[in-house]
C-alpha cells in the first residue's frame, strides 16, 4: 500500500514539472521557429494553444500542429529543431493520438506535438 502511495504521488509530481505556455510564450515560440523557414508554410493549430490563443485559457502543456502537405511537415522539423526542440519518445498513453513526432525543448521545456494528415483517427485532411 505504502508502494502505491509513492508511485501515485511520483506520477503528481511529473505532472506538476510539465512547462505550461502562456499567451506570450506561444507567440514566441512560433514566431522564432517562422524565422527558420526558408518559406512560408501552412500549419493548423488546434487542442490547447488555440483556446490559450484566444485567451480562453490560461496556459496549455503543448502545441498541437496538424500539417496538410508533406513538404511543410518537413520544413516545421527542420526549423524547429533548428531552434533548439529535439524528437522526443511518444509516451505509451499518447499512442492513440496517432501524434507523428513529438519535439521538446530541453532548455525550456515546450512542448510540439506534430500530427500529418490525420489526428486520433477522427479528423483526417480530404484529398481531393
Amino acid at each position: 500500500m505504502n508502494r502505491l502511495f509513492k508511485l501515485k504521488n511520483l506520477k503528481i509530481l511529473r505532472k506538476k514539472m510539465d512547462k505550461e505556455f502562456q499567451h506570450h510564450e506561444l507567440e514566441q515560440i512560433l514566431e522564432s521557429i517562422a524565422k527558420k523557414l526558408p518559406t512560408t508554410i501552412n500549419v493548423y493549430l488546434f487542442g490547447g494553444a488555440v483556446m490559450v490563443y484566444n485567451n480562453l485559457k490560461p496556459s496549455t502543456k503543448d502545441i498541437d500542429v496538424l500539417f496538410e502537405e508533406e513538404k511543410d511537415y518537413q520544413e516545421f522539423i527542420k526549423a524547429a529543431k533548428a531552434v533548439g526542440f529535439i524528437t522526443k519518445y511518444i509516451p505509451l498513453e499518447y499512442h492513440h493520438f496517432e501524434m507523428s513526432i513529438m519535439l521538446q525543448n530541453p532548455q525550456t521545456g515546450w512542448r510540439l506535438d506534430l500530427f500529418f494528415r490525420k489526428v486520433c483517427k477522427k479528423f483526417c485532411f480530404n484529398l481531393d
